[in-house]
């Protein structure tokens, strides 16, 4: 059973508290998470995600079977930027892998989940509105809002 019907798959964009730093708490981190289903209690996702450092390099990551992404200590909200059909998932995911993950310092895992989400709307994978920046991050701030809540 899929996350949205038996036909579609929900692509979201998750956020995670990544701890703090020097200068106090660090930028959230966000993921880019299709989920594929449930099971039978929880939503499962097949999440993407950079790791890595300012100083060395960051490296693109996935999960080989699908997680309980809201069931993680550090969750913080998603939001779901489109769906895709799921006989379009392989090929979804294979593009979301070949998003670069360039270093753009402690903002670097928003900045790629941001044109990972660029890039399937460009080749059409969803056809939902693209969404500004702006407006993703309002919608997250809205979303840990609802999970602060316990509404997620």
């Amino acid at each position: 059973m899929s996350s949205t019907n038996t036909n579609y798959y929900r692509v979201m964009i998750a956020q995670f508290h990544s701890g703090m730093g020097a200068r106090g708490p660090r930028p959230y981190q966000w993921h880019v998470i299709i989920e594929t289903g449930h099971d039978g209690r929880y939503v499962l996702g097949k999440p993407f995600y950079v790791r890595g450092s300012e100083a060395q390099y960051f490296s693109l990551y996935t999960a080989s079977e699908p997680v309980r992404y809201k069931r993680a200590d550090a969750y913080r909200g998603a939001v779901c930027i489109g769906v895709i059909p799921c006989s379009y998932f392989e090929s979804a995911c294979a593009r979301v892998m070949e998003v670069e993950a360039a270093n753009h310092g402690a903002l670097t895992s928003q900045v790629w989940a941001y044109a990972a989400m660029r890039k399937l709307h460009a080749l059409g994978f969803f056809r939902e509105q693209l969404w500004s920046d702006e407006f993703l991050r309002r919608s997250l701030s809205q979303a840990e809002a609802a999970w602060e809540r316990g509404d997620d």
